[in-house]
């Protein structure tokens, strides 16, 4: 596995994208009890998901105490009980990561926002995109242009 500090940072497009899945906001307490990998697995069980099959991960950073999370998948159709949400296009900095916390590669990410002199992208803060049940995840941070 590549751990995240070796891994090449590229500029890419995360493609507009239709998720289905749960909503979840709460601290970072909480969080930290694995509350979002809970939710995942919900996910996972609830849609009866390949073993290999993509779980999408956003987070919005929008108060001190803590943050909003959407996990979903690629879907056209949604059931009654889960959520939607549409992404936009995003140009995004790109890191792969091999899994576990993730914290040390987002700190890379915005280190390398800031020094090529992007700005904070408000429509979504964080994308990790989960390849497998192994924890190997492409983590995205999007970005606006200057």
């Amino acid at each position: 596995m590549t751990d995240a500090t070796t891994s090449p940072i590229t500029l890419e497009d995360f493609p507009a994208t239709r998720l289905v899945g749960f909503s979840w906001e709460g601290s970072f307490a909480e969080a930290a009890t694995g509350v979002i990998v809970a939710r995942m697995e919900a996910l996972r069980l609830r849609l009866e998901l390949a073993e290999d099959e993509q779980v999408f991960g956003l987070s919005w950073i929008d108060r001190a105490d803590g943050f909003r999370h959407f996990c979903g998948v690629r879907r056209e159709t949604a059931p009654p009980d889960l959520a939607v949400f549409a992404a936009p296009t995003l140009r995004c900095l790109v890191i792969s990561h091999p899994g576990g916390d993730a914290s040390a590669a987002y700190t890379l990410l915005m280190k390398e926002r800031d020094r090529r002199g992007f700005a904070e992208s408000r429509a979504v803060g964080m994308i990790d995109q989960h390849l497998g049940r192994d924890g190997r995840m492409r983590l995205w941070l999007p970005i606006c242009e200057a």
